[in-house]
């Protein structure tokens, strides 16, 4: 019975789930479904995409006397950047007990099985579309203050709780990418991620309940404050950003996401001070938040334009923001009397749009997308590099039977976020 319970689960896993999953996933967001994705570059056996870079264009050009000479010929000059892959995964486990039940309730395991893949593959979706704006170091949330003792409250800010789920396994460090914990001073602190503290109720946009992995009150734990909160081990192993790819080391001072001084100085192996092309353009009010304007909006359209040499196209040109943002732009064209467009985007998505002279640029909403900002993507130079579509393990499949748990993965094979140009 076991041998064939597992061919016949097997068997329904790629051939009723594949599909829709597939779709699922690659239209998981907006933002996930606009970018471009590129497996063609990714090679090798380390898996990486190497990605050319124009530092400068040709300058072999330039007025001359009537049979004068030319111009010297010249070249582009590049840079490579080499995007190394990041892993992500799923899992669904069955139990043994479970398995034997389909002998008496097919229907009933099938549901089972239906049931978890769903939760699985919906986990793995927002997960994914989360990794699309935060670090490469993966940080959620940053603790604001010590707590723990007799009190399973956690406070935190930069951004809060946004981009946490109840019921997550977490972690915390005081640094973002090496080094261990301090002793009695990191949430799941010497625990394994099976036994790890875990995300309770979320009680607003800055706190929520710490628990055990068994659902009870995480209150025996202790942290420090300014600790870096992660998914449970994935740490440093998560796709670059937007947040680290649109980001400018050289105005940290002045300009910092949240206020953490974490853009990165070096950027796929390449320094940004070395090579300031890879400086994104950020119009920023110095750590303080400001009224939305048209003015604004068309500054920063007009500074992407001038940056990247493009004359007056704007429709490669993406607007990606939070909901809060999206409504101050509407309330900004509605106390005016205009019109909002609505566009129809690939994928069954909708979005309103700005225009820019001839051109509508989309202007969609992403719960993921970082507070009080506004993301100005033009889709020609990023793209998301992996080695190909999402699929499963399949050597995993004959781990299942009928006397112990099994466990089946579902891969998001290796993808990365990476700038184009």
């Amino acid at each position: 019975m076991a041998g064939q319970t597992v061919s016949l689960l097997g068997g329904a896993l790629k051939r009723d789930y594949h599909g829709p999953i597939m779709d699922q996933l690659n239209n998981l967001s907006p933002t996930y479904r606009l970018l471009s994705k590129n497996e063609e570059d990714v090679s090798g056996e380390d898996l990486k995409a190497y990605v050319p870079i124009k530092t400068r264009r040709n300058q072999a050009i330039g007025a001359r006397a009537e049979n004068g000479p030319l111009p010297t010929a010249r070249n582009v000059t590049t840079i490579q950047l080499a995007i190394p892959l990041m892993y992500n995964y799923g899992a669904v486990a069955f139990s043994g007990q479970a398995i034997k039940a389909s002998r008496k309730n097919a229907t009933a395991f099938a549901k089972v099985v239906d049931m978890e893949i769903k939760s699985m593959v919906e986990g793995m979706k927002i997960d994914t579309n989360r990794q699309l704006f935060s670090p490469a170091s993966g940080f959620l949330c940053m603790t604001h203050g010590t707590g723990g003792g007799a009190d399973a409250t956690v406070t935190v800010d930069k951004p809060g709780t946004q981009w946490l789920e109840e019921g997550m396994p977490i972690e915390s460090f005081p640094d973002t990418t090496t080094g261990a914990a301090v002793s009695d001073e990191g949430i799941s602190e010497g625990l394994t991620e099976a036994t790890a503290h875990q995300v309770g109720g979320i009680t607003d946009s800055t706190t929520f309940e710490l628990e055990t992995y068994a659902g009870s009150s995480g209150s025996a734990e202790k942290w420090a404050t300014d600790q870096y909160v992660f998914r449970y081990g994935a740490r440093g192993y998560e796709m670059n950003g937007l947040m680290d790819i649109i980001d400018n080391y050289s105005i940290q001072g002045t300009s910092s996401w949240f206020g953490l001084g974490l853009g990165l100085q070096t950027i796929h192996g390449k320094s940004r001070s070395t090579y300031p092309i890879l400086e994104a353009n950020v119009l920023h009010g110095s750590n303080t938040n400001r009224d939305l304007t048209e003015q604004l909006i068309q500054d920063t359209l007009d500074t992407v334009e001038k940056a990247s040499g493009k004359n007056g196209d704007n429709k490669s040109m993406l607007i990606v923001t939070s909901y809060g943002v999206r409504k101050m732009y509407i309330d900004l064209l509605q106390a005016d009397r205009r019109y909002v467009k609505p566009l129809d985007l690939v994928g069954g998505w909708k979005a309103i749009a700005y225009q820019a002279g001839n051109d509508y640029i989309p202007l969609i909403v992403d719960k993921h997308c970082v507070p009080n900002t506004m993301f100005f993507l033009d889709r020609r130079f990023l793209a998301i590099y992996r080695a190909s579509n999402f699929d499963w393990i399949n050597d995993n499949l004959s781990s299942i039977n009928t006397s112990e748990n099994g466990e089946n993965l579902f891969e998001t094979i290796p993808c990365q976020l990476a700038q184009a140009a």
